[in-house]
């Protein structure tokens, strides 16, 4: 994409003067101006810089332009403005050859060059709902993060591998155990009593069906208990796959202990003495860190694993796996994980950068403008499944669901509009994403362009179209692997959703004032390429998200 190839060159510039001056850590950043009277891309480099060289920004950034060679290779003007930032103005003949790179038939949406970039291998750990009940909306907000940020990680060429973590073992999995056993019993005829602390959904009673014929006065409870999570973990599977989410590895804590990786992790911490003992129960020293507030347990008094354990020996398996980063999307509950995970990390001697927590925030479901309890078939949960029947339960619903829950950033609680996602209006956004893109083909498959259609099309250049609604669009097709890059830095797909509105936005602006087709012909050819250009960064931005790309609505 010629886009790639102009931010490549650009940054080439900046690598080549900042190793001259010594520095080795280049926080600079380019970016697309934010308004175009200042030409198309912005630099930052020269504000960086000017500490550390001990010179101004302003007479740094002159330096740098001098210094910089081809530079009206790619742009007509280049300008320093405000307190040093350097902008520059790309040339007519870079939007032209900007259009014709997506339009051919070898475009790659490959953003980063394996050969010039630092690529990294990425382990996406997210969703990993216990295996005690279905999916639940915070959940799959989640599906939708992880899936969407691991398709933007490897279009920006990076390995990436997306994983469940399944915590089949441990108390809450025996009180899974015991509930479908009481319910099996209630089925039977016979008295029942599920513990308090025990799981009452009505998704158990529909288990212990499930395993009715299974079940005998004589079954243990470990036996009902791994059978209730085969079952459950089998609907999990289900929904996610019917919501288009997509897991490399379902990985199960039992297989930690099938290997000993708890044991191993344990006799390193205690052989290095980060282990102690009080009152009977071994505490991990996460406090000499300083990134936690308190030690914490590991094995109970009675000698019973904490879920603590598992955690610590199934992160360090990512680590000796290979994988460069580890992320991982919890719900937002998990805050006191973030600190004592760090600190485990730490204490085994991994780099301090490999696990990156992200919490995603709750969400409200909102129906009239009120926050509102869907009828629901779990118990105390308003599940994914749910959500699914309340939008009808087909591509559509899915589309918009996961739409709607890549619109706010992950750091930000985010309300659900159920009205809003029913309409098929363009007042629903991911609607008014999809109808761009089939208000595009249904242009292109007017019958009149075959009398455009020629010798002419090849030598057609996007430079017949100087309208500044033709512009708007120019620029937002150049800011597109922009987009998909600060996704990737910031871990956080939410960028991607706002970006497609915007593009649809201009897309619609664009059409209101101007006509493609009865132009004259070379008028008609150029904004052809422009739609079409438009349509391919569409149909990808849609298929990242995993979102059905409509060609009639």
């Amino acid at each position: 994409m010629q886009a790639n190839k102009i931010r490549s060159f650009l940054r080439e510039q900046i690598k080549t003067s900042a190793i001259s001056r010594n520095i080795h850590t280049d926080t600079s950043t380019i970016e697309l101006t934010k308004d175009e009277k200042f030409g198309d891309l912005t630099s930052n480099c020269a504000m960086v810089w000017a500490k550390s060289v001990g010179k101004n920004p302003i007479q740094l950034a002159q330096e740098l332009i001098q210094e910089w060679k081809n530079l009206s290779e790619y742009f007509s003007e280049v300008t320093i403005a405000g307190a040093g930032f350097i902008n520059f103005k790309l040339d007519l003949e870079q939007w032209s050859l900007m259009m014709e790179s997506i339009l051919s038939d070898h475009f790659s949406f490959k953003i980063n060059d394996p050969s010039t970039s630092e690529l990294s291998s990425y382990h996406l750990e997210f969703v990993s709902a216990n295996p005690t009940g279905p999916l639940n909306v915070v959940s799959a907000r989640a599906a939708v993060i992880g899936d969407v940020l691991a398709n933007i990680l490897k279009t920006l060429n990076h390995q990436v591998h997306c994983e469940f973590y399944v915590n089949d073992a441990g108390n809450q999995v025996k009180l899974l155990g015991i509930s479908v056993l009481e319910r099996w019993k209630e089925l039977q005829g016979l008295p029942f009593q599920i513990p308090d602390d025990g799981y009452h959904g009505s998704y158990v009673i529909e288990v212990a069906k499930t395993l009715s014929s299974r079940i005998s006065s004589d079954t243990t409870i470990d036996q009902i208990a791994e059978w209730a999570v085969q079952e459950i973990v089998k609907e999990q599977k289900q929904t996610i796959e019917k919501y288009r989410t997509h897991f490399d590895r379902w990985f199960f804590e039992s297989e930690l202990r099938r290997n000993r990786k708890e044991i191993e992790v344990l006799e390193w911490l205690q052989q290095n003495n980060y282990i102690y003992e009080s009152e009977g129960a071994l505490y991990l020293k996460t406090t000499i860190t300083g990134l936690d507030e308190k030690d914490r347990v590991v094995v109970t008094s009675n000698g019973t694993p904490t879920y603590f354990l598992p955690d610590i020996a199934y992160h360090l398996d990512k680590y000796r796996r290979g994988f460069r980063y580890a992320i991982n999307f919890l719900g937002p509950d998990h805050h006191g994980v973030i600190g004592r995970m760090s600190a485990a990390m730490k204490l085994l001697n991994v780099p301090d950068d490999f696990l990156q927590i992200r919490l995603i925030q709750q969400v409200n479901l909102i129906r009239n403008g009120e926050i509102v309890k869907m009828s629901k078939r779990s118990g105390e949960i308003v599940t994914l499944q749910d959500l699914l029947n309340e939008l009808g339960d087909n591509d559509a619903a899915v589309d918009v669901t996961r739409f709607f829950f890549l619109q706010r950033k992950v750091s930000t609680p985010l309300d659900f509009d159920l009205t809003l996602a029913k309409k098929q209006t363009e007042e629903n956004p991911a609607y008014y994403v999809q109808y761009a893109h089939a208000r595009i083909c249904s242009i292109l498959r007017q019958p009149e362009l075959e009398s455009y259609l020629g010798s002419q099309w090849t030598k057609t250049s996007i430079n017949e179209l100087q309208e500044p609604e033709t512009k708007r669009v120019l620029r937002k097709l150049l800011e597109y692997p922009f987009v998909l890059e600060r996704c990737g830095q910031a871990l956080d797909p939410n960028g991607l959703a706002t970006y497609l509105m915007e593009l649809a936005a201009v897309f619609h602006k664009f059409y209101t004032h101007h006509r493609v087709i009865g132009q004259a012909p070379k008028v008609t050819l150029a904004r052809v390429k422009l739609i079409q250009a438009v349509k391919k960064i569409l149909a990808h931005g849609l298929s990242l998200c995993r979102i059905t790309i409509p060609e009639r609505m």
